[in-house]
């Protein structure tokens, strides 16, 4: 995940991470900085919940 508004990291760095790692998923989210889970918790929540279900 990741908050266009970071920062710590930019956009630009986030999609070089993900073209190194290509199993990696991301989540752009509009309107939000560092703090994810601050910023946007049911937004980020809801991601991490349905992250975790594939593995059940």
């Amino acid at each position: 995940m990741h908050g266009l508004k970071s920062w710590a990291v930019s956009t630009t760095e986030i999609d070089r991470m993900a073209q190194i790692r290509p199993v990696v998923t991301r989540v752009v989210k509009f309107d939000c900085g560092h703090t994810i889970h601050d910023e946007a918790t049911t937004e980020f929540a809801d991601e991490v919940a349905s992250f975790l279900s594939q593995f059940r």
